[in-house]
């Protein structure tokens, strides 16, 4: 069984917009488990796994997607290929 995990760091206005809400709405649709957070520079983090890497990738789609005009600016990292999982569960981080 493989597992994939994404490490995504958001840019743009993504605070304040109901970004993180939006994310782990997504991820729970997918099934992914991980967080998204805001960080301290303005920007969004988001940890997410699933055994389906095409899963992700639509979730990367959908957070690009999210509004109009379209907040999400920039989508920085990428997907990778790991052993063990980290999380259970899709959480908001403060």
């Amino acid at each position: 069984m493989s597992l994939f995990r994404a490490e995504w760091i958001l840019k743009g206005r993504v605070q304040g917009v109901f970004c993180r809400a939006n994310t782990r709405r997504v991820a729970r649709e997918i099934s992914a488990k991980g967080y998204v957070k805001n960080l301290s520079d303005g920007t969004v983090r988001v940890m997410a796994e699933s055994e389906d890497k095409n899963k992700l990738l639509e979730m990367k789609q959908k957070i690009k997607d999210f509004d109009s005009p379209r907040n999400v600016k920039e989508i920085k990292g990428g997907i990778k290929e790991v052993e063990e999982p980290r999380y259970s569960s899709f959480s908001i981080k403060y």
